[in-house]
């Protein structure tokens, strides 16, 4: 009899949070809210950004405290050998439901994430494109289940709601269809492992 074998070669993980506590969320959201009072301009643009420098703000300790446990959990998983987990970024997008993100990666970074503070009913996804070079040449028919079949993994934001995914993934947001007095409210990050790397011809320090 012959033997068969599959394997799943090259995995790209998303990890995936749901926090059933998320008054964390709604603190954060007053914090952010005080931040558009000082700036009017937050009135007129279909997605107002913050400064990157969130995660070294004590109003967001907590928020911090909890996605530096679910990204250790996300390292220990990969088995990456470190001191510890840096978060080098973090800032907020408060969205309209007209506001979109194209396609993009995060340069200078292992690892990224993003957490949902605030979601309408219909918020509008973030997607995650399929980073194989080649899945486009030939795209055929696949059955209704087949895990080959998606060139784009849709995630629908929930308040409360973590992704930690690889820095170098495609990603983007699709348009929502909310009211004008509702936002769709992200805090984004970028995460390096702090320690020395000791593997042969790629040895380095991440500080």
């Amino acid at each position: 009899m012959n033997h068969r074998q599959t394997e799943f070669i090259f995995p790209t993980p998303l990890y995936i949070t749901k926090f059933s506590n998320t008054e964390f969320c709604d603190d954060a959201v007053k914090v952010l809210e005080k931040f558009t009072v000082d700036d009017k301009s937050a009135e007129t643009k279909h997605c107002w950004t913050t400064h990157d420098d969130l995660h070294l703000r004590q109003s967001f300790s907590n928020v911090v405290s909890k996605i530096k446990d679910e990204v250790k959990y996300a390292f220990d998983q990969l088995g990456v050998i470190r001191e510890e987990e840096k978060i080098t970024c973090m800032w907020a997008n408060i969205s309209d439901a007209d506001n979109r993100h194209a396609l993009h990666p995060h340069s200078n970074s292992f690892m990224s994430g993003v957490l949902y503070l605030e979601a309408p009913e219909q918020p509008g996804n973030i997607g995650f494109r399929d980073p194989r070079q080649g899945n486009d040449v030939i795209s055929p028919d696949y059955e209704e289940h087949s895990i080959f079949k998606n060139r784009t993994i849709e995630v629908k934001p929930e308040k409360g709601l973590l992704i930690i995914f690889p820095s170098w993934l495609y990603h983007g947001t699709t348009a929502g269809n909310f009211s004008v007095n509702e936002k769709r409210i992200s805090l984004s990050f970028n995460i390096m492992p702090k320690g020395r790397v000791n593997d042969f011809s790629k040895k380095g320090y991440w500080n």
